[in-house]
């Protein structure tokens, strides 16, 4: 029971991804550690559109681009069966304004800040092509001015970790791994 009271995040549910990937850019990276390349999966619009090999150290990266850009593609803003202003609500400590929109297969929500920071609060993502309704939810926080310093980017591995020895040869210039 104590294991289970120490996980802070339950990760990243994948079955929202088609959801996401049909309101916005997405680039998946991944590379499993018996792989020479890793892939990205480039998908827009809910449709894949590049699949290629890249350098990639290992592990996945999921990248969320350009999220409910309309006026760009017509096809997305198409799609759209309704929209609705759901009213003005609290999130987290902020005012926000939430939206609800649908279209085959997905429902989508965001709630805006009001005021003079229109910046996304939270946004939620509910696949519709399975009847348990997985969804995705984020809550957004914003830097506007943040302090970026070389520390900022050192690593500082966290207690109890463990180095892993990993074993390189040299390679002839020009060579490929």
């Amino acid at each position: 029971a104590e294991d289970l009271e120490a996980i802070a995040t339950l990760g990243f549910r994948g079955e929202a991804l088609p959801s996401i990937g049909s309101v916005a850019k997405v680039t998946l990276d991944t590379k499993t550690t018996s792989d020479l390349e890793g892939t990205r999966i480039e998908i827009s619009g809910g449709k894949i559109f590049a699949v290629k090999d890249i350098g990639w150290p290992g592990g996945t990266e999921i990248s969320v681009a350009d999220l409910f850009e309309f006026g760009v593609n017509p096809e997305l803003t198409q799609r759209l069966t309704s929209a609705t202003v759901v009213g003005v609500e609290a999130i987290d400590d902020k005012t926000c304004t939430h939206y609800a929109y649908r279209q085959p297969d997905v429902d989508w929500e965001i709630w805006i800040e009001t005021g003079d920071r229109p910046l996304p609060c939270m946004y939620r993502i509910t696949d519709l092509r399975d009847p348990a309704r997985p969804d995705y939810e984020a809550r957004l926080t914003w830097d506007l001015n943040p302090t970026i310093t070389p520390e900022t980017f050192t690593f500082v591995a966290p207690e109890g970790a463990d180095r892993i020895p990993v074993e390189t040869t040299a390679l002839a210039q020009g060579d490929r791994p």
